[in-house]
């Protein structure tokens, strides 16, 4: 909890505080926005201040101890959430004027009797708020622009809230030129004889220390990769050695190599500490081996719905999404259990990530069992640019998989998996119509039907596509965050 409260005085200081990131006179980052995104974020403030107030009793009661970084309802920071900062009246005033599609957040949270239940109903709202500022923040180009990226780099609240990290990101994807060259030689890695999943096992020469591998195809040019290859698979690993947050659930990349001779990359993960490799298994073998319940199912969901939208944000997109790149780890830590992290998802299969900038080049496969999962305009060889929504339209897949616990190809079926590819989106579609409201009720089919539809009532959007990622935000991952956080 206290690294939560933490977090939340964070959000208020650079929310209300005088700050080098504000272009506003008063100085004030919340100023700069427009009313109802400002509505909005005092609105889950306020919840946040409410969740607060109910956390203190239990704390006392439990006898939990409290540090100093906690805050209290009666704070002056926690208390300026309703007067000092913002005459409220004027506004709502605005905000109804402002906007006729946007309806007013209402928020019922049940009591909570056990402190840990708050806890992770404080999370989650703190969650909240912090994607709508970071979709603020695009939309008012202090992500994304030079200037706001090196404010944000170096400013001690954004550090605190990852926003620095997420600049850096964006920093490596808009400037490929400054990135490190990644690439080891082939001579420095000792592959071992062994498989995790669909990963391989190697040691540097230089550092004993075992990592683990993932290959990636690459089109050979006379021989070799392409020049346009080696610069993305360079980005990429960058972008995975900075992407350290937990919130992205990605291993820290330690580099790549070129194989050559198999016309692959290799990617090596180091294996974090606290991390024990034995009887690590995908999403895909844990549906024949695993049971877990509705509410670590709810939870699993929304955990990959919240990652798809923190790499959207920075303008990463993963596009290979499906159930034998997500991984399962034991972690071994002095405040968790195997059972308490059973379920905690760990992404790969980055083989055909890239930014949203580059156009699809290169190497592409035409598997059944890969294309089930994709859009049916990226099926085979692309027919289209990647988009956001295209990695949404492979979570849905992924939803639908894990609320029936089945995965998708034994849903299609042998004959199915050579039908045209809208006709296999149609049949995934009628699986969720017909089948999820029965084994997890129908908010979870209204979600998961949304992602596969990719109807988000959007109609325009900027370049960044914030108004499509905040629907996501709020259709998608608020949803599943508050379903899971209520089982």
């Amino acid at each position: 909890m206290d690294d939560e409260q933490l977090r939340l005085r964070a959000l208020q200081q650079l929310l209300f505080t005088s700050s080098p990131v504000a272009t506003t006179p008063s100085g004030r980052l919340f100023d700069q926005f427009e009313a109802e995104w400002q509505f909005t974020i005092l609105e889950i403030l306020r919840q946040l201040r409410k969740q607060l107030s109910d956390y203190l009793p239990l704390q006392i009661e439990y006898k939990i101890a409290r540090s100093e970084q906690s805050l209290d309802p009666s704070d002056a920071t926690v208390e300026a959430l309703s007067n000092e900062f913002v005459n409220q009246s004027t506004l709502e005033e605005k905000f109804h004027r402002s906007t006729s599609k946007f309806r007013k957040f209402k928020f019922a949270l049940r009591d909570k009797k056990r402190a840990s239940k708050i806890v992770q109903g404080f999370t989650e709202w703190n969650d909240r708020v912090q994607r709508n500022l970071e979709l603020i923040l695009l939309r008012v180009k202090l992500l994304g622009n030079p200037l706001g990226l090196r404010t944000l780099q170096s400013d001690d609240n954004a550090v605190v809230l990852g926003l620095s990290q997420k600049a850096g990101l964006q920093q490596i994807l808009k400037d490929k030129d400054s990135i490190k060259d990644m690439r080891l030689p082939r001579d420095a890695i000792v592959l071992a004889n062994e498989k995790l999943a669909h990963m391989g096992v190697a040691v540097l020469k230089s550092k004993p220390a075992r990592k683990l591998v993932e290959y990636q195809r690459f089109a050979p040019v006379d021989g070799k990769p392409h020049k346009t290859d080696v610069e993305s698979m360079n980005q990429l690993a960058a972008l995975l050695k900075e992407a350290t947050r937990a919130e992205f659930r990605a291993f820290r990349c330690a580099g790549f190599f070129e194989d050559v001779g198999h016309n692959q990359w290799g990617i090596l993960f180091d294996i974090p500490s606290g991390v024990s490799t034995a009887g690590v298994f995908s999403l895909m073998d844990a549906y024949k081996t695993q049971k877990p319940t509705l509410g670590e199912r709810f939870k699993l969901c929304h955990d990959l719905s919240s990652t798809l939208a923190a790499f959207h944000v920075v303008g990463w997109l993963h596009k290979s999404l499906r159930s034998d790149v997500i991984l399962f780890f034991n972690h071994r830590t002095s405040n968790t259990t195997p059972e308490s992290t059973k379920y905690e998802p760990s992404i790969f299969g980055f083989e055909y990530a890239r930014p949203t900038a580059k156009i699809t080049s290169g190497y592409y496969d035409d598997i059944p069992e890969r294309n089930i999962y994709r859009h049916p305009l990226r099926q085979g060889k692309p027919q289209t640019t990647f988009q956001r929504i295209h990695d949404i339209y492979a979570l849905g897949v992924l939803l639908l998989e894990i609320g029936l616990w089945t995965p998708v190809k034994a849903l299609i079926g042998t004959s199915g998996m050579s039908l045209e590819p809208d006709a296999i989106a149609r049949r995934l579609s009628q699986h969720a119509e017909v089948n999820l409201p029965v084994k997890v009720g129908n908010r979870f089919r209204d979600v998961t039907m949304r992602c596969l539809s990719g109807d988000f009532g959007v109609e325009e959007d900027d370049k960044d596509e914030t108004r499509l990622q905040e629907a996501f935000s709020k259709y998608v991952v608020d949803v599943l965050g508050s379903a899971a956080a209520n089982l």
